[in-house]
């Protein structure tokens, strides 16, 4: 692996870098001196070494979704407007955040519905 990599001009940074195997069954530990990961991050998005690839980062929205929900009931009692400040916080500042990197993430229909009551929690109240 080093060896190509030079090969070709790109040199490794073996403390830096991380190799994910899909299906190892011989339990690699290390290969060349890089570290073998179950799950890296990579542009954002944590991607494991299982069949389904994004367990883990949709797990992770499911929890920052339910963390900004709170946030946001914290912000909304601060102010006069509720409804307005409620939908323009979280329309402008929770959404963003959580709908990073989703399009390469597949949702099914049982997690779209709990993010979506999540949502639905926080704007029922006000």
């Amino acid at each position: 692996l080093i060896e190509v990599s030079k090969k070709y001009g790109l040199n490794l940074n073996r403390e830096k870098c991380k190799i994910i195997i899909y299906n190892d069954t011989e339990n690699t530990k290390e290969i060349e001196g890089i570290k073998v990961e179950e799950n890296v991050k990579y542009l954002g998005v944590t991607i494991d070494n299982k069949k389904d690839l994004f367990k883990t980062q949709r797990e992770m929205t499911k929890k920052k979704a339910e963390k900004y929900a709170n946030m946001t009931h914290g912000i909304i009692c601060k102010s006069v407007n509720r409804i307005l400040i409620g939908k323009t916080y979280w329309k402008c500042v929770i959404l963003p955040s959580l709908l990073q990197n989703i399009g390469i993430i597949k949702f099914n229909q049982k997690e779209i519905s709990k993010l979506q009551t999540i949502e639905n929690g926080y704007t029922g109240k006000y």
